[in-house]
């Protein structure tokens, strides 16, 4: 929980330094070269460790509710035991998928600094968006958790939970692919790069279809 908090922290006070600092007086450099392996190779390792455990960690809590809702419906404990000890998996991973997230940041940030600087330009006001959910999740994932024996008697409000955490999950995943998908199919920017809406960048053409994938890869 402090990792999560931790990360929840430095992502809102990067978004307030986005949103409200002035701007620089000195040139920003575009490219900064990471010893050894290189900045695109470090980028691409920690960014797919972190895919893969944020995979993990918005795909089990889906079969966790589905398993569980199997048991209220036929009273078999042992689905209500196996969707438990699934989302013991989600609390280990979820720290670690925080930690790489602010990795990435910090990478992102140092590395490519003006790539970072023209993204927030363009979406800063998603990244309070993000914080926000995250918290959601946070609150939602470890509430989920820890109500698991009190609301034994109360199965559909301990699964109304697992429902909340699911769509926290999802949205944020919503935001996250808005960023990914702008950069290849940018939207809501004028023949200079400059920002007109907010929304078209967000809702740009590959957004939609990259959300239902990767709701299906992540459920996989």
């Amino acid at each position: 929980m402090i990792a999560q908090a931790i990360v929840l922290l430095f992502f809102v006070l990067t978004c307030a330094g986005s949103l409200f600092a002035q701007e620089p007086q000195i040139d920003i450099p575009a490219y900064r070269q990471f010893p050894v392996v290189g900045s695109r190779v470090a980028m691409w390792v920690v960014g797919q460790l972190h895919l893969m455990f944020a995979a993990f960690i918005l795909g089990v809590p889906i079969f966790a509710v589905i398993i569980e809702f199997i048991g209220v419906r036929t009273r078999d404990q042992r689905y209500d035991r196996m969707a438990k000890e699934f989302i013991k998996l989600c609390l280990v991973a979820f720290s670690t998928t925080a930690l790489l997230g602010a990795l990435l940041l910090l990478m992102l940030i140092g590395l490519y600094p003006k790539f970072f600087n023209y993204m927030t330009g363009i979406f800063s006001w998603t990244y309070i968006l993000y914080g926000l959910l995250f918290f959601g999740e946070t609150f939602s994932l470890y509430l989920y958790w820890y109500t698991w024996d009190r609301l034994a008697d109360r199965k559909w409000i301990h699964l109304s939970l697992g429902i909340a955490l699911n769509l926290f999950g999802t949205a944020i995943m919503f935001v996250a692919n808005a960023w990914l998908t702008f950069m290849t199919s940018p939207a809501g920017i004028d023949e200079k790069g400059s920002l007109v809406s907010v929304w078209d960048a967000v809702t740009n053409f590959p957004w939609m279809p990259i959300n239902i994938h990767r709701l299906i890869a992540n459920v996989a």
